[in-house]
């Protein structure tokens, strides 16, 4: 094997301490680059569910952290893929001025638009916002409806 169990550690420490590790692209000056270890807790997020994938062969490793939840700020549905390990094709934003690497991925299940089409809109009752509007019987997630009951 061209890994081992101390660099897997030291890869999760560095991460876990939003230290990007020697496995990051080389950027250019200016760039930023973001090194994220999944937060379970997040005060914005209502997390639904959560995995660990594990991936290795010979000579890689790779480890997935996910998170599917509601982001209570944005009003959207979503998972977070965090990437950490040796053979990670990094995401890059590229701009005229810089470039964002990061090791995080966002997939949106049900958009902010979605949700305020669904949302129940009762009169004044602030505490119905975001429950479902009880005449809807579709739902987009990503880019299929899906047919919804309620009682």
């Amino acid at each position: 094997m061209s890994y081992t169990e101390k660099e897997i550690l030291n890869e999760l420490d560095l991460t876990f301490q939003g230290i990007p590790s020697e496995n990051y692209p080389i950027g250019r000056k200016g760039d930023i680059v973001y090194s994220f270890f999944l937060d379970l807790e997040h005060g914005y997020c209502d997390t639904a569910g959560s995995r660990i994938h594990l991936f290795a062969d010979d000579n890689n490793w790779v480890m997935v952290l996910e998170k599917s939840g509601y982001q209570d700020r944005a009003t959207r549905a979503e998972i977070d893929l965090c990437y950490i390990g040796n053979c990670i094709k990094y995401h890059i934003e590229s701009y005229p001025e810089r470039n964002y690497i990061s090791n995080l991925a966002r997939v949106v299940l049900i958009s902010h638009k979605e949700f305020e089409r669904i949302e129940n809109r009762n009169g004044s009752d602030m505490e119905q916002f975001e429950l479902i509007n009880p005449k809807i019987d579709t739902i987009q997630i990503r880019n299929s409806e899906i047919p919804i009951e309620q009682d």
